[in-house]
């Protein structure tokens, strides 16, 4: 399983609206306090182009935490792969 963690930050609200408009499988929890959680059964595949993203805050995207494995992290795509469990 992929778990994410993003800061309860504005930076990171492109994200999660592309998430839920464009991987309907990502569970997007927002109860903790600090941190939003993004969980994943099936691979996870963000594109850049749709998010208006400052490249700091792309690069810096997992910074919170992650269990999965990045497969593809370049300045256009980010894929993680739920890890081998």
């Amino acid at each position: 399983m992929i778990e994410a963690y993003f800061p309860k930050s504005p930076e990171y609200d492109p994200v999660l609206r592309y998430l839920e408009k464009h991987q309907s499988h990502c569970r997007i929890d927002r109860s903790r306090a600090y941190y939003t959680v993004v969980t994943s059964d099936v691979p996870i595949l963000i594109h850049k182009r749709h998010l208006r993203m400052r490249t700091a805050n792309w690069h810096t995207m997992f910074a919170g935490g992650l269990k999965g494995k990045i497969m593809r992290f370049d300045m256009d795509i980010i894929r993680v792969e739920p890890e081998d469990e």
